[in-house]
């Protein structure tokens, strides 16, 4: 049975299994070349490594923006043409795919080689540690156009039934960064934990773009499509997308910027490893709702609409539930995680407290990005980037101008926990039943 009609026809918990598992270990690697990068640092250049790794963690949030404008859009597209049985339309897709990669790819490269310094005196590494920033980000920023390749292309790949040849690509990308980066920090210092991530990634898009080619017979590597009618849903979808990522980097520097105005520079090295991990979590609940993304664009293209419902309530409550069990282990081992990548600290105790602050809001991480990419999928992105918004300027603002000064360090904490419970009530109300009823019509 073809992909699209298993889609459309098969039973939503077999597809949640058959699909969660392979894009689950897709997001999840790309998560754990950020920790393993931290730890081998912590462990080989030690704690100022991991504090210049902060302006790394604020600048991927401009890499994601360019490669949500590409996917997202991309990838909807693509899903209601596959729908629909449009196979013009999905040679489109390739086409705007591969225009994007080349030219926003191209253009954030050369102005990020441009504007690195600039960017990091405007940043928030301690002046200390940008000698160190600027050797890590003077590498890293090559991958970006292989970041946008990779990420847009796996969306595609799920959609058509490859979520194995994913999981393989994403775990050789791994296992070239665990093998690369020990190595070319010993023989390059920090940019060669760089070096080792630009060699992962494009591994990824050489391995994606073989095997569309060999098993799509719909795939294009030519250019184009930016010149007709999809031009304008394009851009629609992938506006919001980049909007949502560049507030990401908005709120990450601002919950940055308050720890260093009440903690020292330790404070911010847990700060950063303990959003690290948190952002673990996240990266699998991304799993989850990037696994939800073709059943719901399909369905919603092929008007199965009472399937689109019963795949964001299956998709949420699975995706909960594997949560659960990620959540317990964290709390359980929450002083061994810190150990991994901040082996210099004297005293974990305070820390784990902190750590713990953070890690109470992971249960919500499900149903934040499965309800943010359902609004993606059937064509109100607008209100995930309305939610995106309210997230950094209703709630967190507020919450860091006064708890930080009240609470001190934990303030900080706090405020990003309570930032995420505002936002789950928002998209409870967003999501109610006549929106569903509306969305439809």
């Amino acid at each position: 049975m073809e992909a699209r009609t298993l889609l459309l026809k098969d039973s939503i918990w077999r597809l949640f299994f058959k699909l969660s598992i392979p894009s689950i270990i897709t997001t999840v690697t790309v998560a754990l070349n950020l920790i393993i990068d931290s730890a081998f640092i912590g462990h080989m250049i030690g704690q100022a490594g991991v504090v210049a790794l902060i302006s790394v963690f604020t600048f991927n949030y401009l890499v994601f923006a360019l490669e949500g404008l590409v996917a997202v859009a991309t990838a909807t597209f693509m899903s209601h043409a596959y729908g629909k049985g449009d196979k013009e339309g999905q040679q489109q897709a390739y086409r705007m795919q591969n225009t994007a990669v080349i030219f926003l790819g191209g253009i954030a490269l050369v102005l990020s080689l441009v504007f690195i310094e600039t960017y990091l005196e405007l940043s928030i590494t301690h002046l200390s540690s940008k000698p160190l920033a600027l050797e890590y980000l003077s590498g890293y920023v090559f991958c970006i156009p292989f970041r946008i390749y990779a990420f847009s292309s796996s969306r595609i790949m799920q959609m058509k039934g490859l979520e194995n040849a994913i999981t393989k690509h994403y775990l050789v990308g791994m296992l070239l960064n665990l093998i690369g980066t020990p190595v070319l920090i010993i023989l390059m210092g920090m940019k060669g934990g760089a070096i080792a991530t630009v060699l992962a990634e494009g591994g990824v898009v050489l391995l994606n773009y073989w095997c569309l080619k060999q098993k799509d017979p719909l795939f294009s590597s030519r250019l184009g499509g930016w010149n007709t009618h999809p031009y304008g849903y394009f851009l629609k979808n992938g506006l919001a997308a980049i909007a949502m990522q560049l507030l990401f980097f908005v709120q990450f520097t601002l919950i940055f910027r308050a720890m260093r105005g009440v903690g020292s520079d330790v404070d911010m090295a847990v700060l950063g490893t303990s959003i690290r991990y948190l952002l673990f979590m996240v990266y699998v609940a991304v799993g989850f709702s990037r696994a939800m993304q073709p059943v719901v664009g399909v369905n919603f293209g092929g008007q199965q609409y009472h399937r689109v419902i019963k795949a964001l309530k299956i998709f949420t409550f699975g995706g909960s539930l594997f949560l659960l069990l990620l959540w317990s282990i964290g709390v359980l081992f929450s002083t061994p995680l810190l150990w991994l990548s901040l082996p210099e600290l004297i005293s974990y105790e305070v820390h784990e407290v902190y750590f713990l602050i953070l890690w109470s809001i992971v249960l919500l991480s499900t149903f934040l990005m499965t309800g943010m990419s359902y609004l993606e999928t059937i064509g109100k992105a607008p209100l995930a980037a309305l939610l995106a918004l309210l997230r950094v300027f209703l709630f967190l603002v507020p919450f860091l101008w006064i708890l930080p000064e009240k609470l001190g360090v934990s303030g900080v904490y706090w405020s990003v926990t309570l930032m995420d419970l505002c936002s789950v009530l928002v998209l409870m109300y967003l999501l109610r039943k006549p929106l569903f009823q509306r969305a439809f019509i």
